[in-house]
């Protein structure tokens, strides 16, 4: 009856996902498959895919049904009994086409262009009539330029140099000639050359010669930057979009008018992540800029503003729609004041119109809502590497599995079985392992490809030797109809690995307090998680081994040898699970709903050095010095050259900050750790047998884990266990279900969490996905935790699906939806330059203003007032969700909604204080932590005596410069030593009053940067701390400079011990690199050679802890 129940709309339902002109006549079979496939020969109630052309087919294609009630007898029959029929999304061209850069009007010139020669936008952007904004530019500096051969990236670093006042117009005249040449020759070399300073021994050029490689590559033009073409210039598997030039929107006063204006700062240049953009048409081709959360009253003139071209350099930029606060503005074929150069591939740009047509065509979208359209525009921009080419016919397309009730039409997320999960063979995934370097093959992948978003799980029994990949609806998100090579690869965002376990949030405490988890139990576990953070960091003395014991112990508490992985693994970071997800880092965690992101000009006076930052493996190291800008970086460089916290205090007190800002860590944000085999965090997926009820789950680590009570390591999850994904702002975001082994039918499925398909049933909604419930979560990539921690899961009851009792989006929020049609139809109403801005102030409408951050704060005060199920908090929860998620939906707040919440929340602050789990737990937390510091300044000070005496080792140098100057026995050179000590002396006194004028501002305290070098927050803690940075860099660059007419001492150690001598922090600051050398070479063993990168790799294994914790 089901199968003839599905059968009528077959041919409505078959075909392309794209609209490919020839369709192949034949479809490939697979083996049995068990998505609850059944004949669909006869389907009335198919799922209707409005926006996909029929197809004729040979063979009749098998669907996925609704999925059968719940107590269906025919289900697992069904699942386990039927086969497919796989259609091909592509057809099979005789040759790949490659993107190469060809000219953009192709045989076409732009003067010939018509409607019917291009797409609508390639028409309308053919020429650009857009308003012109110079970031940065001057005309005969920039004829120099290419008359000298001065390199795109070099440029960028001098025009940061002139925006910010540091150099002018002439001085970059002057040194025309030194600064010609390569990226990989000059651009590390900008700031030595223009300040005429000598460049550090351990300058690093490597983001200079990767964009040498992708000049190399554009010029070539074969598209090599899309990846999978082998090595490249002497990389192993090579492939571009790796260096980020940065630049900020800001807000400052203009000097004519006084009044505020919009404002564009360049940034430094960095090696970070690869995408699709960058890799298909070159880092050099795109700068970031960084807008963050625009206050509604700011809105139109931020997308007014950005409704321009941007010149640089005499090359014009045009922004794309933003992607989380973030936007890139892509280089055209048009220059400003300057001729295009055929021999640095200008020939080879593309036109604006042409970037939008390559990645989503308007006219085979026209059907999506329209912001929905312009986010799907910056998918593109997803950090990603290219993992693998799918040949088209290896394509294929695969239907939802929906819910019975599902009413017609497009599918709702909630009855959707399968939203965002597609499948992917064996052979597939193998070659991804090799190409990636994973050690084994993963169960499931989260990726782009083809238009389609979402996560591939491993196909239960397909076994054919060429690779191949099935994607859903839910999965698609963009159509074409000629798909080329950049197309065809999947980027890969991550794999589903076996990860750090996760912590308790603050979020998840409430959840579980609300839930009937006692305080007690809570309480405890923080005892424990600051007792483990403080045991390890005060537990030292003057053992054999009790320094590495300490460095093991500052590498784990403050995370700094994952850190530097995340560092050197640059574009795969993700990919290979070295960085990812983490839920503490979300927006939507800890939110300060007080300031808006993007900057001013007083929280940006930092940025002067930051032209230098292309120079250094990582960002996070004074290049003058060396000294590393984290605590941790100090204290394990120090420990590991010889240095005893009990005899220098400058690295006692960056133990110090090491162990308070873990202990702050766990206690002002709930970061309460839990015992080691009772959490987990994971990729989901859905059941691809049909085999798990609809509360059983499937678990299984290829690593193991070990029980805690038992002391047993098991690889299946089994019994009852916690399972929810953030933001947690609802009683009914976590769930008790029951961990089942099927390892029977699912064991190929590891390190990954595998969920029903069979749907929940709800009172209010009827049949809803397994995901659905928590937190209206999804299958396309969501990481959910686990807890099966028995005390806290025999405690906790679940609560059914929280639905507010009244109308929350009808009576808070307008929600416009327009479709594409409506954006086409007013484009080819009026004139191209008005169509130019009307598309561009449009799409640039689109950042988020923030609001839902003052919701986060506003439902975190009611709840502590009221409690979780209160209908005020649940409101808040529901609004909050839903302005997390505005600009993809279109829900916009009603004016006066937010003034009136912001008036309730007032009150709400005030309330009886004591009862509430968060405030019981700080209370605790402060008096551990004050007891825990106090035990460290016991431990640390106990020779404290000692720390008023300098370090005999690292005045060395210093001494005996001072004998060669009291050698009687030779009068004429102690003459010469004499004078030049004495010009040492008088160098580093003058930079020593720079560096008291500097401290005078505040504690010395190196600078906690964003990851692009910049502060994010408009306050004055931020602008003081920028201020401050800028002011030690100044004295570092100092201290560097040659001290002339220095010829017989050593001035590098002579300059770093007198400074040292003179004030201990002052040398660190200064001089920590060439003092670290003096030490570790004085110490029993000497110095060992090592560059940067192995030593950035260093950490203790398993069996060097076993060593030392028994020494």
């Amino acid at each position: 009856q089901m199968a003839s129940d599905i059968e009528s709309e077959e041919s409505e339902s078959e075909g392309s996902l794209f609209d490919a002109p020839n369709a192949p006549s034949s479809a490939a079979t697979s083996r049995t498959t068990s998505f609850q496939i059944v004949d669909t020969s006869k389907s009335p109630k198919k799922r209707r895919s409005t926006e996909r052309p029929s197809t004729p087919s040979t063979a009749p294609t098998r669907k996925i049904p609704r999925t059968p009630s719940q107590g269906s007898p025919s289900f697992r029959r069904e699942a386990s009994s039927l086969q497919q029929v796989e259609r091909p999304l592509f057809p099979s061209p005789a040759k790949l086409s490659t993107p190469q850069h060809e000219p953009a009007t192709s045989s076409v010139s732009k003067g010939e262009a018509t409607k019917k020669d291009l797409g609508l936008l390639e028409h309308i952007f053919c020429n650009i009539h857009l308003k012109p904004y110079v970031i940065e530019h001057d005309a005969e500096l920039q004829q120099l330029y290419d008359e000298n051969g001065v390199s795109w990236g070099t440029s960028f670093i001098l025009s940061q140099g002139r925006q910010s006042g540091r150099w002018t117009n002439d001085a970059i005249k002057e040194k025309i000639h030194r600064l010609a040449g390569t990226d990989g020759e000059k651009m590390h070399l900008v700031p030595y050359i223009m300040s005429d300073r000598e460049a550090p021994k351990w300058l690093n050029n490597s983001i200079g010669l990767e964009l040498d490689r992708e000049q190399k590559a554009i010029l070539e033009n074969r598209g090599r930057g899309l990846g999978l073409m082998g090595p490249w210039e002497g990389a192993d598997n090579w492939f571009g979009g790796n260096v980020r030039f940065n630049a900020v929107l800001q807000k400052r006063i203009h000097p004519q008018d006084n009044a505020e204006k919009f404002h564009i700062r360049l940034e430094g240049v960095e090696m970070l992540f690869s995408n699709r953009f960058t890799r298909a048409l070159g880092s050099r081709r795109f700068i970031q800029i960084h807008v963050g959360y625009v206050p509604s009253n700011d809105a139109k003139d931020v997308a007014s503003f950005l409704s321009r071209k941007f010149v640089l350099n005499g090359r014009i930029f045009i922004p794309i729609p933003p992607k989380d606060g973030t936007l890139y503005a892509i280089e055209i074929d048009e220059d400003y004041e300057r001729l295009p150069i055929r021999e640095l591939g200008d020939h080879l740009r593309w036109s604006f119109g042409r970037f939008l047509h390559w990645h989503n065509p308007i006219e085979l979208n026209k059907r999506q809502p329209l912001v929905k359209y312009f986010a799907r525009i910056a998918l593109g921009a997803s950090k990603s590497i290219p993992a693998i080419e799918f040949t088209p016919s290896n394509i294929f397309s695969l239907e939802d599995g929906v819910t019975e009730d599902c009413p017609p039409g497009k599918p709702p997320a909630e009855k959707t079985l399968t939203d965002g999960c597609g499948l992917i063979n064996y052979a597939a995934l193998c070659q991804i392992a090799k190409n990636v370097g994973y050690k084994s093959v993963p169960t499931a992948i989260q990726a782009r490809v083809a238009g389609a978003k979402g996560v591939w799980l491993l196909h239960p029994d397909d076994d054919d030797h060429q690779p191949k990949i099935w994607i859903r609806p839910s999965q698609s998100k963009i159509k074409y109809e000629r798909p080329d090579r950049a197309h065809h690869i999947l980027d890969l965002l991550c794999a589903g690995q076996v990860g750090s376990p996760p912590n308790l949030s603050r979020q998840l405490v409430v959840n579980l307090w609300s839930n009937g988890v006692r305080p007690q139990l809570i309480e405890d576990l923080m005892r424990s998680g600051l007792e483990e953070i403080t045991k390890p960091l005060t537990s030292w003395g003057h053992g054999v081994m009790d320094m590495e014991a300490l460095w093991d112990a500052v590498s784990r508490t403050a995370k700094t040898t994952s850190s530097r992985l995340g560092r050197l693994g640059g574009s795969k970071s993700r990919a290979i699970g070295l960085t990812g997800q983490e839920f503490e880092k979300d927006a939507w965690l800890e939110c300060d709903s007080s300031t808006s992101k993007y900057t001013t000009e007083e929280a940006k006076d930092n940025a002067n050095d930051s032209a230098t930052a292309d120079s250094r493996p990582d960002n996070s190291r004074d290049q003058n010095s060396g000294k590393p800008s984290s605590f941790g970086e100090v204290a394990i460089e120090m420990l590991q050259s010889g240095f005893h916290p009990s005899q220098e205090p400058y690295m006692a007190e960056a133990i110090k900050r090491v162990l308070e800002a873990a202990l702050n860590d766990l206690v002002y944000k709930c970061h309460v750790p839990l015992p080691d085999g009772t959490a987990f965090k994971c990729l989901v997926v859905a059941d691809p047998l049909g085999v798990l009820e609809p509360d059983e789950i499937y678990y299984k680590s290829s690593e193991g884990f070990t029980d805690p009570e038992t002391g047993i390591t098991h690889l299946v999850l089994t019994g009852d266990v916690l399972i929810g994904r953030y933001p947690l702002r609802l009683p009914s975001d976590i769930q008790r279900v029951k961990a089942v082994d099927k390892s029977d039918r699912l064991s190929k499925y590891q390190d990954v969490l595998v969920v029903p398909i069979r749907p929940r049933r709800d009172g209010q909604k009827g049949l809803i996905s397994f995901m659905n419930i928590l937190g209206g979560g999804d299958l396309d990539g969501d990481m959910v935790f686990l807890i099966r921690l028995r005390e806290i899961v025999e405690s906790f009851q679940s609560k059914p699906l929280t639905i507010p009792t009244t109308d929350i989006e009808g009576q808070n929020f307008e929600k416009k939806v327009y479709e594409v049609t409506s954006l086409v139809d007013r484009l080819e109403a009026v004139d191209v330059a008005e169509a130019q801005f009307i598309f561009q102030n449009t799409s640039l409408s689109t950042f988020p203003d923030g609001k839902f951050k003052s919701y986060s704060g506003w439902h975190d005060d009611a709840v502590a007032k009221f409690g979780l199920e209160d209908e005020r908090a649940v409101r808040l929860g529901y609004m909050f969700n839903i302005l997390l998620d505005g600009p993809k939906t279109g829900f916009r707040l009603k004016n006066d909604v937010y003034q009136i919440d912001q008036v309730n929340s007032t009150a709400n602050r005030v309330r009886p204080k004591g009862r509430y789990i968060i405030d019981i737990l700080s209370d605790l937390g402060k008096r551990l932590t004050d007891a825990h510091l106090n035990t460290y300044d016991t431990i640390a000070s106990a020779q404290r005596h000692q720390w008023w005496e300098r370090d005999a080792d690292l005045l060395v140098p210093l001494e005996h410069a001072k004998s060669l100057v009291a050698d009687t026995e030779r009068p004429v050179c102690s003459k010469y030593y004499k004078q030049e000590l004495d010009l040492i002396k008088a160098h580093i006194d003058k930079v020593y009053s720079l560096w008291q004028s500097a401290s005078a501002e505040g504690s010395e305290k190196p600078s906690v940067s964003s990851e692009y070098g910049y502060s994010h927050k408009n306050t004055p803690s931020a602008s003081r701390e920028g201020k401050r940075s800028n002011k030690w860099r100044e004295v570092s660059a100092a201290f560097a400079k040659k001290v002339e007419g220095v010829k017989y001492l050593d001035q590098d150690e002579v300059k770093a011990s007198y400074a040292y001598e003179k004030n201990r922090k002052f040398g660190f600051h200064v001089a920590f690199q060439t003092l670290l050398c003096l030490k570790a070479s004085a110490r029993p063993g000497g110095l060992v050679p090592s560059i940067r990168s192995f030593d950035q790799m260093r950490a203790f294994t398993t069996g060097g802890r076993k060593l030392f914790s028994t020494a």
